[in-house]
């Protein structure tokens, strides 16, 4: 499992969220799997940019 610091967790939140890349392609484009991009999507929308840099088990 690949590890993502918070700075590439930001960038593929902020193409998402930029509306020209669906989660599936940013996961294809960073080796991860979509559902990740929607985790670090939904947390960024509800907490805001310091639940990227949380650490969790």
């Amino acid at each position: 499992m690949a590890k993502f610091t918070p700075e590439d967790k930001l960038q593929a939140v902020l193409r998402y969220l930029n509306g020209k890349e669906s989660y599936n392609e940013i996961g294809r484009f960073i080796a991860t799997d979509h559902k990740s991009i929607v985790k670090w999507v939904k947390q960024y929308e509800y907490y805001g940019v310091e639940a990227l840099n949380r650490v969790r088990p």
